[in-house]
């Protein structure tokens, strides 16, 4: 067995021989402590190789480190916690295979994560960051995800939310939508994201919601089918954008609110909660086709011929309205 923490001289045939005894151990007799060793001293190497400079040699080295399954990385098997943490699965595996622990909050859902303690940060003297950029490509590190890891980690967490109890998963998950959030509208333009636009993946007041129901400004509220956008989704105001979530709102708005209050009332089982919301959004929508010009409102009853009608003093009034 190959002793880790000794006084040896750190050379890059070394730590292939090390890392080969802990991929083929499967951390039966190594310890996390002592991989974490083993990183430890491969990190002391890539500095001095990055002060004297690197030969074909030490590429070949590097590459064949690069298919060393020697690197402790989590999968998250589910996201409720438990007493301390989410629970995880550990193995060893490539670095190729995991995002660091620095992007697990955009990245956890879809990808394994690397330990905490793995980290590759770029060197402060700007002469050394081309061979940085090159070792990182011979070890083949995730420096960061790209876009379509990150929208395959949405995927997930919409999915995790809906195989959970709304109340157990919802304020736990909010930090790891929101993270992803951050990252799509920082990194992402519109059409990169055209699958999620009539998506429920909108994470607010532990519901998800589709695009189509949050407008940035707006008088009147018809929660939940059509909403502004409140103080917690500020920050994410251009992601928000990216979705084609409408500044304010417009014909193709209300008409979304029509159906979606007749699709409520058409339940065979629609609960009374379900009928007050129907019946109050109604209400706001009648109140706010009065304040738009007329031929808006012609627009928006020829697209809903099934649901309005004109009564003798030119009122509109719902074919199935809530009563």
């Amino acid at each position: 067995m190959v002793q880790l923490g000794l006084n040896t001289t750190v050379t890059l045939p070394f730590i292939i021989e090390a890392a080969t005894a802990v991929s083929e151990d499967r951390m039966e007799s190594y310890t996390m402590d002592k991989i974490i060793l083993l990183f430890t001293t491969l990190k002391e190497c890539l500095s001095e190789l990055l002060i004297r400079g690197i030969d074909q040699n030490d590429v070949m080295c590097l590459q064949q480190l690069a298919e060393i399954p020697f690197i402790p990385m989590y999968t998250v098997r589910n996201f409720v916690r438990t007493e301390t943490d989410i629970d995880r699965e550990w193995r060893l595996g490539y670095f190729y295979e995991a995002q660091m622990h620095i992007h697990s909050y955009y990245c956890c859902a879809a990808s394994p994560i690397m330990h905490s303690s793995i980290i590759f940060t770029q060197p402060a003297d700007l002469r050394q960051r081309d061979l940085f950029g090159n070792i990182m490509k011979w070890l083949k590190v995730n420096l960061g995800p790209d876009i379509v890891n990150v929208k395959e980690n949405l995927e997930m967490l919409i999915q995790c939310f809906n195989n959970y109890e709304k109340q157990d998963i919802a304020e736990f998950l909010k930090q790891h939508f929101h993270a992803t959030y951050a990252y799509l509208e920082k990194n992402c333009n519109c059409e990169d994201l055209t699958e999620f636009e009539n998506a429920k993946c909108i994470l607010y007041k532990s519901q998800l919601f589709k695009p189509q129901n949050i407008v940035l400004n707006m008088k009147y509220t018809y929660f939940p089918y059509l909403f502004q956008c409140q103080k917690e989704l500020f920050p994410f105001t251009r992601f928000l954008e990216l979705l084609k979530v409408k500044t304010h709102p417009t014909c193709e708005s209300f008409n979304f609110v029509l159906k979606c209050i007749e699709e409520v009332m058409n339940l065979d089982e629609c609960t009374a909660r379900e009928h007050k919301l129907a019946k109050r959004a109604f209400s706001s929508l009648i109140q706010e086709l009065r304040e738009i010009p007329e031929g808006e409102v012609t627009n928006l009853m020829q697209a809903n011929p099934q649901f309005w009608m004109l009564t003798t003093n030119c009122e509109l009034i719902p074919h199935n309205s809530p009563s």
